[in-house]
């Protein structure tokens, strides 16, 4: 927070792997922290909640909803087929979209949004692999 505004600061390397929107919003400002070049990006206070089954990937989805029922990484990789890491490269990747800080905020957006709009009717519960 600087002067009562909330902001965001992605490493700026991070910046330049995405679509070069994050937030929402183009970096409004730059920052040096321990030497690493940080954008700085404005956090409104209530932004408008972002619908995951939008801005995912399907894959992203396909995590994001087994982390929902309580899967972990490595247990998420195995119904998957795919590596512990790729888990946490797409778990990074949705919190960086949906603007979430950890898994409990990612589980209450996708129940909520799973509530309020049917993702399990849109096909999003479409998980391949036993479990």
């Amino acid at each position: 927070m600087i002067d009562g505004v909330r902001f965001a600061a992605v490493p700026e390397r991070d910046f330049a792997t995405k679509d070069g929107i994050l937030f929402g919003a183009s970096p409004v400002g730059r920052i040096d922290l321990d030497g690493e070049p940080y954008l700085l990006f404005d956090r409104p206070k209530a932004a408008p909640a972002t619908r995951a089954a939008e801005v995912l990937t399907r894959r992203e989805l396909q995590v994001a909803m087994l982390v929902a029922q309580g899967k972990c990484d490595k247990q998420i990789a195995r119904q998957l087929g795919i590596s512990g890491y790729t888990v946490r490269e797409h778990l990074r990747r949705t919190f960086a979209k949906l603007n979430v800080p950890r898994r409990a905020a990612l589980v209450a957006v996708i129940l909520q949004q799973g509530a309020e709009r049917g993702l399990a009717d849109e096909g999003a519960l479409a998980i391949g692999g036993g479990g």
